[in-house]
């Protein structure tokens, strides 16, 4: 009789416990999930803004070959970016990766606020 009620308690701790895991890891997933759709949307973005902006100041008879060179470039440096930060992880860790590009990221913001002439972010 004592051991139907002690069995019962054991299996429910060990069904809480797995059932609570699951549930960490679906809100994990979920939270990827909607962090990979906001960054896609952005990256899609810039990525528009960056080709109306080439084609807004190229000639329309070298259109295709300046959009072509874009794309090759952006190719490039994606391959390039893939090389260095399995590189990067093996000699710093991946830790390391994140705060070098973290820094990389800062510098070049940093520079491009400069170069543009602006000491203050303005939010309207």
């Amino acid at each position: 009789m004592m051991a139907s009620p002690l069995f019962c308690m054991h299996f429910y701790k060990r069904f809480t416990a797995a059932y609570s895991r699951l549930l960490s890891w679906l809100l994990v997933f979920a939270v990827g999930v909607l962090l990979l759709w906001k960054l896609r949307r952005i990256v899609a973005l810039v990525v528009i803004a960056a080709s109306v902006m080439l084609q807004g100041e190229t000639p329309p008879e070298l259109r295709g070959r300046v959009s072509g060179a874009a794309a090759s470039l952006m190719s490039l440096s994606q391959l390039a970016a893939m090389l260095l930060s399995g590189w990067w992880a093996a000699r710093l860790g991946i830790r390391g990766v994140f705060l070098v590009s973290a820094a990389m990221l800062f510098a070049i913001g940093g520079s491009g606020f400069k170069r543009c002439g602006l000491s203050t972010v303005r939010l309207h």
